[in-house]
């Protein structure tokens, strides 16, 4: 069995697991509620798309995603004291994509893309007599992508190169595994402040006129400044 295939196998049963115990929990739960700003970074170096496919550049075009910052919201469903459930949700995130060829050098931008990044989570909180709680995260993230478009200038120039009228530029949904650390700093016994640190794993299939063109790698690093309300 593939690896990756495997570690999000135990994930998805960890996340059942303690879905079915908080379902199970007993009164006086605990919930945690928190709204802030995100940034998506992606990681350098995005892949390589259209390798053999462009005259011009046959080992393909380089991709850089751009970063992006916007709102983000959290809920937490303590099971008890350490452990909890946690779901991300967002406003729609935006990034440019830039590329650059061995030949045609930097194209810049050649076209841009939305997302979601709704991501299902179970949090360990570690017990300490402070105000600061830290906690570490593993879980599910599923991108949804929407929105691509080509600028005018990148869908000629693949036209031109692949032969084809491109009218037609897509991303495919993402799977991938999410990694947290973070810390909740309480202001009093309702409000709390967080800062949020995250890892996610995002491949995306790009595809011209429903052609796959090679996969963007995005990996990006999430950081968020949140505030947050318990009840």
């Amino acid at each position: 069995m593939n690896r990756t295939l495997l570690i999000k196998g135990i994930t998805v049963a960890m996340l059942a697991s303690f879905l079915a115990t908080a379902a199970g929990a007993a009164d006086g739960q605990k919930w945690k509620a928190r709204v802030g700003l995100t940034n998506i970074d992606p990681k350098s170096n995005n892949g390589v798309v259209a390798a053999g496919a462009l005259p011009a550049e046959p080992t393909g075009l380089a991709t850089d995603v751009q970063d992006d910052t916007f709102v983000t919201f959290n809920g937490v469903y303590m099971i008890d004291e350490n452990w909890g459930v946690e779901l991300l949700a967002a406003l729609p995130f935006e990034h440019d994509v830039e590329a650059f060829g061995s030949n045609l050098g930097s194209l810049g931008e050649i076209g841009s893309t939305k997302h979601l990044p709704p991501t299902l989570s179970a949090q360990y909180y570690f017990n300490n007599t402070s105000s600061f709680t830290p906690y570490v995260g593993l879980g599910l993230n599923y991108t949804l992508f929407f929105n691509e478009k080509l600028t005018s200038t990148a869908a000629g120039l693949l036209s031109g190169q692949l032969g084809i009228t491109v009218n037609d530029f897509s991303l495919d949904n993402s799977l991938g595994l999410a990694y947290q650390i973070g810390v909740d700093y309480d202001i009093n016994e309702k409000w709390l402040v967080n800062l949020d640190l995250r890892k996610i794993d995002i491949d995306a299939d790009a595809e011209v006129n429903g052609i796959d063109i090679g996969t963007v790698k995005i990996d990006p690093t999430l950081i968020g400044v949140n505030v947050g309300y318990k009840f």
